[in-house]
């Protein structure tokens, strides 16, 4: 329970710009060599796109592929 909260509250902060990274590395750490974690995050489903309303705010948007990655491209 305690990884999943730590996925839920990764979000974009225009006073910190380097969250993201710093919520990566985070994430490396919790599942590196850590099989319990490593099945958690596993075992979860894709529930599409969160809110990207802050990435409009850069000029860019989520777009999901048909692979199921995710790709951010500018806003024309």
């Amino acid at each position: 329970m305690k990884l999943l909260l730590k996925f839920v509250g990764i979000h974009l902060d225009l006073n910190n710009l380097d969250i993201c990274q710093w919520a990566i590395f985070a994430i490396r750490n919790l599942l590196e060599n850590n099989k319990e974690n490593q099945n958690i995050v596993s075992s979860m489903d894709s529930r599409g796109l969160a809110d990207s309303s802050r990435l409009r705010e850069f000029g860019v948007k989520a777009v999901e592929l048909d692979n199921g990655r995710i790709k951010l491209v500018q806003i024309t």
